[in-house]
């Protein structure tokens, strides 16, 4: 996906892989490539569509996906530490 001219660039999902079954899924949050260095170093937690339990996760083990193809989609939230 393409943001319009003058913003961060293109538009992706943070992507994060499940501990219990390897797969990859979406966190849920949506960023570009230059805004993703700003995101802070902190623990967040995120529902796995795959073994239906919490991961906590830190940007270390996020990738930024970029495209429109079929992601699986849990639900982040981001905790202060």
């Amino acid at each position: 996906m393409v943001g319009p001219p003058g913003d961060g660039g293109n538009v992706g999902v943070l992507m994060i892989r499940c501990p219990v079954t390897g797969k990859e899924f979406s966190t849920g949050i949506e960023t570009d490539e230059h805004s993703v260095d700003l995101i802070p170093a902190t623990v967040a937690q995120a529902l796995c569509p795959h073994c239906g339990t919490q991961h906590q996760w830190t940007m270390l083990e996020a990738r930024l996906h970029e495209g429109a193809s079929h992601i699986e989609h849990g639900a982040s939230r981001l905790e202060e530490r």
